[in-house]
C-alpha cells in the first residue's frame, strides 16, 4: 500500500498537504501512511480509495475482481479557455476500473493545466453530475464549451481554477454550467 499511495498521489499531481487537506487530517499523519509508520483506519482507507478512484483492496495490495477494461476515447477537452471541445471517437484505451460503463477518456488540448496536465494527455473521467469542491472536473459551459479545471464552489459561485499561473481563474456567478464528470487520472502519452 505504501508505494502505491505515493504513486497514486504523484499521478494525481497532488502534494501530501493537498491530500491531507482533502482527507481532513494533518500532512504529518498522511506522510506517516506513505512512509509506512502508520496504517490508516477504515474510514481513512475508504476516503483514500475514493480520492484516488481505486478500491480499498487495491490500496492494501489485495487481488481485485475484474481487470483492465477498454474505455472509449470520446474526443477532446480543452485545458485552456479559448478552445471548443470536440466530440469525435478516437478508439479505446485500457483502464483498471470497477465499472467501465461509467468512464470515458478525453484528450486534453491547451496548456492551462500545465505542468501537471499537458496537451495530448488522456484524462480518464468518471461520468457524474456532481463533484466535491477542489476536485478536477470536466465542466460544460452554457455556450456548449467544455473545459477541464479544478472546480471550487464558493457560495453561489463556481470557480474554474487552472494549474498554470499564466491563466486566471474563471468565476461563474449564476451562469449555467454542468458537471460532466470527475477526472480521476491522466495518462501522459509520448509522441
Amino acid at each position: 500500500m505504501l508505494k502505491l499511495l505515493k504513486t497514486l498521489r504523484a499521478q494525481s499531481g497532488m502534494t501530501q498537504q493537498e491530500v491531507a487537506h482533502r482527507l481532513g487530517i494533518t500532512r504529518q499523519a498522511y506522510s506517516n501512511y506513505e512512509a509506512g509508520l502508520r496504517e490508516p483506519d477504515y474510514g481513512t482507507l475508504c476516503a483514500l480509495a475514493d480520492l484516488f478512484d481505486c478500491t480499498a483492496d487495491r490500496l492494501m495490495g489485495r487481488p481485485e475482481a475484474g481487470g483492465c477494461a477498454r474505455i472509449p476515447i470520446l474526443g477532446t477537452v480543452k485545458g485552456g479557455f479559448d478552445r471548443l471541445a470536440q466530440q469525435e471517437y478516437e478508439g479505446y484505451e485500457p483502464a483498471d476500473v470497477a465499472a467501465p460503463d461509467e468512464y470515458f477518456f478525453l484528450r486534453v488540448t491547451g496548456d492551462s493545466m500545465a505542468p501537471q496536465i499537458q496537451e495530448g494527455d488522456l484524462a480518464l473521467v468518471h461520468s457524474q453530475d456532481t463533484i466535491r469542491s477542489g476536485q478536477l472536473g470536466v465542466v460544460l459551459l452554457e455556450d456548449d464549451e467544455a473545459t477541464l479545471k479544478r472546480v471550487v464552489f464558493s457560495g453561489k459561485s463556481v470557480i474554474l481554477q487552472p494549474f498554470n499561473s499564466a491563466y486566471s481563474p474563471v468565476v461563474l456567478h449564476g451562469e449555467s454550467c454542468r458537471i460532466l464528470g470527475r477526472v480521476v487520472r491522466t495518462i501522459r502519452q509520448w509522441p
